[in-house]
This record gives C-alpha cells, structure tokens and sequence, in this order.
C-alpha cells in the first residue's frame, strides 16, 4: 500500500476507502492530492479484494462535510436513480476506467 500525504487509502474487509484529508481546507484539492488521487483509484481498483470503493472526506470537528462538487443527479428520465454512463446517481459515481469494483459510493 502506497503513502499519500492528503489521501487516507484503506481496506475494510471488500470495501476500499479513499479519503480526503484535508479538513483545514474543507477537502479542497491541492497539488499532492491531484497527484496522488489517481494512484490511490488505481491501488484500491487493482486489488482483487476490493469489489466496492467509498470515496469521502474528514470534516473538521467544528463544521460539517462539505457538499459535493458535483451537480445533483436529474430527478427524472427512466435512468433516475441508476448510476451508470451519463448519469451519476446520489452519492454514486461512475467510474468506467475501473475494471475490478462493482461500484462506487461517494460520501
């Protein structure tokens, strides 16, 4: 398992966690995590073991998470609430380039 200095990477049995760390920033990306965001996805799709990858951020203790920044899903079309190409569901992210994880969840 790699080291990332604003990245938590870990295992829960089948799930893989993918945490941003940097609360003082209310997890804004800076040039460490842009670097190191793709190898994380990429060790965490590569294990065999990881069939599910939860992608969240530590919020600091005096203010909850942050939103998002992604747009919210369409509330309608025969695709509302399914996560797949051109639809992203609430809190599911789809994630083509991922060859070995069922799915993704975004918290």
């Amino acid at each position: 398992m790699s080291s990332y200095e604003t990245l938590i990477v870990e295992r829960r049995g089948h799930v893989g966690w993918l945490i941003f760390n940097r609360p003082e920033a209310l997890n804004a990306h800076n040039l460490p995590m842009l670097e190191g965001d793709p190898r994380a996805w990429q060790e965490l799709s590569d294990d065999d073991d990881v069939r599910v990858i939860v992608n969240t951020g530590r919020a600091a203790a005096s203010r909850p998470a942050p939103m998002c920044g992604r747009s919210p899903p369409p509330r309608h079309g025969p695709a509302h609430g399914q996560a797949g190409p051109g639809n992203r569901a609430a809190g599911v992210a789809w994630c083509p380039g991922l060859r070995r994880v069922e799915a993704v969840i975004t918290a």
